[in-house]
């Protein structure tokens, strides 16, 4: 669940038949109602879509980490009026199948951060001036790790990285 403003975003990633989606939810008075529902352009059932979401003003980031067979990715949505329509599926540079690459999201200033934690790796990306996504650079685990990036929360200048896995069973939080 991410929420911005009077908007919220909600994943649900085993929705129709595991395939997945993602609801806006825009507040009118005490109440939310739903303004759309989000699907992936190339989705399909096993996908995951929906796993991670973050909203962020007109901006919509929907996560597809699938657990074999397949890929991850992040979907962005752009807000035009009331619609919200797919502008862009971001991938590891690197994809390999049941890489989790979009097993949790993240933004710092304007860079969005996906983590892939079967890669102990954690991959930035950074829109242009026309506002195309393009790979930055990827970050490490500093140590052996096989959950290295499980979960992810920000501020607008620093990432924090959940490694819940880690060597000898000593969970931490990388800030």
């Amino acid at each position: 669940l991410s929420l911005d403003g009077d908007h919220a975003l909600m994943g649900a990633w085993s929705d129709d038949g595991r395939s997945g989606g993602a609801y806006v939810f825009v507040k009118s008075g005490a109440l939310f109602g739903q303004q759309a529902r989000l699907v992936a352009l190339d989705g399909a059932p096993g996908r995951w879509f929906g796993r991670d979401v973050l909203l962020d003003g007109d901006l919509a980031f929907v996560s597809a980490p699938p657990p074999s067979g397949f890929a991850g990715a992040v979907y962005v949505f752009q807000r035009v009026g009331n619609s919200w329509l797919q502008s862009a599926k971001l991938t590891s540079p690197s994809p390999v199948l049941g890489d989790g690459f979009g097993t949790a999201i993240a933004r710092v200033g304007s860079s969005l951060l996906v983590s892939s934690p079967p890669q102990a790796a954690i991959y930035e990306f950074r829109p242009d001036s026309g506002g195309k996504w393009n790979y930055a650079l990827s970050i490490g685990s500093p140590r052996v790790s096989t959950r290295f990036g499980a979960s992810l929360a920000s501020t607008d200048s620093l990432l924090f990285v959940g490694d819940p896995a880690r060597a000898q069973n000593h969970p931490r939080v990388l800030v």
